[in-house]
Order: C-alpha cells, then structure tokens, then sequence
C-alpha cells in the first residue's frame, strides 16, 4: 500500500477530506479489495472513522462495499486515475 499522510489539518472539514482521498488512494493500490481493519490500520485511524469516511466514495461510485465485506475500487475512476481496471 503507498503512503499517504492525510494529518495536515486538525478538526477540520479539510481533514475529512484528506482522510477520504486517503482511503479512496488506497483502495487504487488495491483493486482486488481490502478490509476495513486492514485500511483503518495503515492510515492509523479508528475502524469506525475508516467505514464513515468511505460512505461518501461508495455513494459516489469511486468505491464498492462487496459481498465479502471488502472495499474496492470502481473502474471507472481507476480508468481517471490513470489505472488500468481489473477486469
């Protein structure tokens, strides 16, 4: 997973941002998915901060929330973000 560090803004809704570009370049990395834990880990956040910050990319469709519980990216902001999609 590549590093991203989205703490540059203390109680703001900058943060929140930064936070959710964080989990959606993670998911990027990992078009195969990933769990929530696995996530909350690297960007060293709660696991409930984590699920909260990804409901505005699921909403979005920049994310899915699979059957297996995984995150994982659309394709069609992979094909934006200069990403081949998973087929």
């Amino acid at each position: 997973m590549k590093d991203f560090d989205h703490r540059g803004r203390n109680g703001s809704s900058v943060q929140s941002l930064d936070r959710g570009l964080a989990n959606v370049a993670q998911l990027a990395g990992n078009p195969a998915g990933v769990g929530v834990s696995e996530l909350a880990l690297h960007l060293d956040l709660p696991k409930r901060t984590t699920h909260c910050l990804l409901g505005a990319p699921v909403r979005s469709h920049f994310a899915v929330w699979d059957a297996a519980g995984r995150y994982r990216p659309e394709d069609q902001p992979l094909a934006i973000a200069g990403h081949e999609p998973a087929n």
